[in-house]
């Protein structure tokens, strides 16, 4: 993610110069502009750092990402066997769960951690500036929208047995809510996307406002309390070990 800020980031100054690029997002088909965040001025570095890191990237790819890898916490013991070795042991069902979900914390504390680092250090290199409080900010929320990845992917590791598979739906599960709040957002089945996880990460209005809507962070939080204890529930019932 450091390696891609930077990217983007040296690549901001000849986008920037580029005729017509306004007008290019402008005239970008609806569904395509919703999944990029609406319109959002890519000629400005918070607008193209939105576009290129923000949406695309990190809610889409590395959200489905931290799914995919937390879909394995059980359903990878399971499959391996080693599950039984964990359930000898004197240790609650949910407790286990509980530390699967706490051991993928300090992962995505450190990716976002070191690509907050990474537009402090590489943006004032081409003499642009970023609002840093609002930078944190952002990257406060987009660490508690991907702890909600990890939920939705350890929930799912809970129902399939198979660590293959689960993987495959924690993330095609991920990128199609994001598929979903893309196109039904601002229609008359906007109410559809009430029950995605992205639908409550807006980095447009953090970013670019310093607007938090504290709602929507609160609806991140109770996704993560009741997928985890969805998970717990459904790990404690299951015949294994």
């Amino acid at each position: 993610m450091a390696g891609l800020v930077g990217l983007v980031v040296a690549m901001f100054p000849s986008i920037q110069e580029a005729e017509g690029i306004e007008d290019f997002t402008e005239d970008l088909p609806d569904a395509l502009s919703a999944a990029l965040g609406g319109e959002v001025a890519m000629g400005t570095i918070e607008g193209f750092l939105i576009l290129e890191i923000y949406r695309m990237t990190w809610m889409l790819i590395l959200g489905a990402y931290f799914a995919y890898v937390s879909a394995s916490f059980i359903a990878g013991e399971v499959d391996r066997g080693s599950i039984e070795l964990t359930l000898m042991n004197p240790v609650r069902r949910r407790r286990v769960v509980a530390e699967k979900f706490l051991s993928a914390v300090p992962d995505a504390v450190l990716v976002s951690l070191m690509t907050l680092a990474a537009v402090v250090v590489f943006v004032p290199l081409i003499d642009e500036s970023v609002n840093t409080g609002n930078l944190v900010v952002l990257h406060v929320v987009a660490t508690v929208y991907l702890l909600a990845c990890v939920a939705f992917g350890l929930f799912v590791s809970t129902l399939i047995d198979d660590e293959q598979r689960a993987q495959v739906v924690g993330f095609g599960g991920l990128a199609a809510m994001y598929i979903v709040e893309a196109v039904t957002r601002d229609t008359d089945y906007e109410a559809v996307g009430v029950v995605t996880v992205p639908r409550y990460f807006d980095p447009n209005s953090i970013l670019l406002e310093g607007e938090v809507n504290l709602g929507e962070t609160l609806a991140l939080v109770l996704f993560i309390i009741v997928l985890v204890w969805a998970a717990a529930f459904v790990f404690e019932r299951s015949d294994v070990g």
